[in-house]
């Protein structure tokens, strides 16, 4: 492998780690002179560029009279010269900086493993060797500017979220700023400990861990690194915190200005205006398996400085109803409507499309909002829809779902008793136990709706078969049961060959009704 070189600059500061053909082309430039100090490995401290074998011959002819090496003062610009003459120890000497960069790396799942870091590297940077007390400074500063990063982003991040509540196109951008902060701590820790990893195995120093904050503030045009010729001279004259600065900037002006033309382009919500946006449809209770309300839900935003009293709405034959929204105060998920369904009804599903495709009929009847006139008040109205295909394909699915729910415990029932759709047979006495579980099911089921009475549980007996069609596309059974409190009834039961029973209890003998099943929202 070719040597690597380090050198120091005009401003004494540590320069490389560099390969000879780099520090050839240095030379060339000017940059590297005879009497610039040099360092690579093997060397016991700095030297001129020109009393170093292999880079003598780039400056000439050799000097008649070499000088001999000038001591390098020990001040802090200068202290460099030192880390990096230091031979790489090995075993115990390396392995707290080693732990140290582990620890900030565990600290990432929990805090506590870093500040163990921070106190491994307070108490061993001062005995340590100066190479690898670069690598303790480094740690220390690496935990206090991280400590501040950290701060910064969780104050944006809470100062966001509370301005979101009240004002989600002030407060998101705020957020983000704080998910900046916080990405950017993550990466610079990350480059940061992998890299002093890397060195340590190495035996080399952290390069320019001995700077300080004013390094930093000076521009780039104060160095002699050839590197920054290349770059244009404005941004020479600025400093590497300045030009940092002006590229977060640039990205947290980017995010708001994206996030505010999505909020105007995409959001259904009109500034100044009272925004009613029909967003969902949902079924409130099923029999039989099948919803026999849908509600229709929409969102209210109350953008406007006036007062809401009421705002009346029709869409054909359907009078809609919104009551008492103050000035600047939204409502999501607001009920506005409550659909009752027939059997000859559209599922909810069908309702939401409905709504859908005629939102631009729903017209404003009745807008009340004191001291502004009824025509200036139905133009303060606003009225869209975020339903799409999707959203009604999974109030349809959802629908679905739900009516199985709520009947899957008959069914299973009447399965086992060869009383479903699927598998209907005649009467058979070796079905008498089965038939005793399904009653005991039906009236289960069914007494989550009675006022009074209570059903004992399992005490259904007395299984006989009533009347039954010659071809079997229906049969009526009726059994005994018992109440709580001791009193007892009797219940027949139709099973027609498709649909759901129909229940005759002794109370009421001239009536045959559906089983009626406890909301689904009340089942496990």
């Amino acid at each position: 492998m070719s040597a690597e070189f380090w050198f120091l600059d005009r401003e004494h500061n540590q320069q490389g780690p560099l390969a000879i053909d780099e520090v050839a082309n240095l030379i060339r430039d000017g940059v590297i002179e005879r009497t610039t100090k040099v360092w690579t490995a093997g060397m016991l401290d700095w030297q001129t560029a020109a009393e170093i074998e292999d880079l003598g011959s780039y400056f000439g002819p050799p000097l008649r009279r070499p000088l001999p090496p000038p001591r390098v003062n020990e001040t802090d610009a200068q202290a460099t010269s030192k880390i990096a003459a230091q031979p790489a120890p090995e075993g115990r000497a390396t392995r707290p900086a080693i732990i140290v960069y582990y620890c900030y790396l565990f600290g990432l799942f929990h805090g506590i493993p870093a500040i163990i870091g921070l106190i491994i590297a307070y108490v061993n940077r001062r005995s340590a060797p100066d190479w690898i007390r670069s690598h303790y400074q480094l740690q220390i500063r690496t935990f206090w500017i991280g400590l501040a990063l950290i701060c910064i982003g969780a104050m944006c991040a809470f100062t966001g979220a509370i301005v979101a509540s009240d004002e989600p196109t002030a407060g998101v951008p705020i957020m983000a700023v704080g998910c900046i902060v916080f990405l950017s701590w993550l990466v610079w820790l990350f480059l940061r400990c992998f890299k002093g990893l890397r060195l340590v195995g190495r035996g080399q120093p952290y390069p320019n861990s001995h700077k300080t904050l004013r390094v930093y503030l000076r521009p780039l045009s104060m160095t002699s690194n050839s590197r920054s010729r290349h770059i244009p001279l404005f941004i020479r004259s600025l400093s590497p915190v300045a030009i940092w600065s002006v590229v977060a900037a640039s990205v947290v002006l980017a995010i708001v200005i994206i996030y505010l033309f999505s909020s105007f382009a995409f959001t259904p919500y009109a500034s100044g205006k009272i925004n009613i946006v029909f967003a969902n449809a949902t079924p409130r209770s099923y029999k039989n398996g099948r919803a026999t309300t849908c509600t229709i839900v929409a969102n209210i935003h109350n953008n406007s400085k006036y007062h809401v009293d009421k705002i009346g709405l029709k869409l054909e034959d359907w009078d809609l109803s919104i009551d008492a929204i103050n000035a600047n105060a939204f409502l999501d998920g607001a009920d506005i409507l409550t659909l009752t369904l027939s059997d000859e009804s559209a599922p909810c599903s069908e309702q939401a499309d409905y709504v859908r495709r005629s939102v631009g009929k729903v017209q404003v009847l009745d807008c009340s909002i004191p001291g502004v006139a009824e025509g200036d008040c139905q133009q303060l109205v606003a009225i869209s829809t975020t339903l799409d295909a999707n959203v009604v394909a999974k109030i349809r699915t959802d629908d679905r779902a739900n009516g199985e729910k709520q009947i899957a415990k008959l069914r299973d029932a009447l399965v086992a008793a060869h009383l479903d759709t699927s598998n209907f047979e005649f009467y058979d006495y070796q079905y008498i136990p089965m038939y005793l579980r399904a009653f005991d099911t039906i009236i289960s089921i069914d007494s989550s709706s009675w006022s009074f009475d209570e059903y004992a549980s399992g005490s259904v007996s007395n299984v006989a078969l009533v009347d039954q069609s010659h071809d079997g596309s229906n049969m009526t059974l009726r059994a005994n049961f018992r109440y709580t409190d001791g009193k007892t009834g009797w219940l027949a039961v139709k099973f027609p060959k498709s649909g759901m029973p129909c229940l005759t209890y002794w109370n009421f003998a001239d009536e045959c009704r559906d089983v009626r099943f406890p909301d689904v929202s009340a089942q496990e």
